[in-house]
């Protein structure tokens, strides 16, 4: 889609430097947070729950709970047991206003009556 919204990889750093990672802070003259897409790279094509949490400031095992009671669209499988969304199908489920799984399919497939 053109014109569709793009996530953008949020980094907060405190006034001393630190950089924070998840609710502690990540000490010392290096950061210890590894940048998830370098700035003259395009975002990964898909996301782990991890990067969906971090995009989203919620933690991980939120994204599972919210994954295991389908209110997130239909993650991929990779490799045997490995999830991961398209990152283009997040985008729509967010600016959908976040609806359940079978809602968001439903509209996908129907055009969203």
């Amino acid at each position: 889609m053109a014109g569709s919204p793009a996530l953008k990889i949020v980094r907060h750093t405190k006034p001393s430097g630190d950089v924070m990672k998840g609710p502690r802070l990540a000490s010392g003259g290096q950061s210890a947070a590894k940048p998830t897409v370098a700035a003259n790279e395009p975002p990964p094509f898909t996301m782990t729950d991890a990067e969906i949490a971090r995009e989203l400031r919620l933690s991980a095992k939120t994204i599972g709970r919210m994954n295991d009671d389908r209110k997130l669209p239909q993650p991929v499988v990779v490799g045997a047991r490995s999830l991961r969304w398209v990152r283009q199908t997040i985008v729509e489920w967010l600016a959908a206003g976040c609806p359940d799984r079978a809602t968001f399919e439903a509209n996908r497939k129907g055009g969203g009556s």
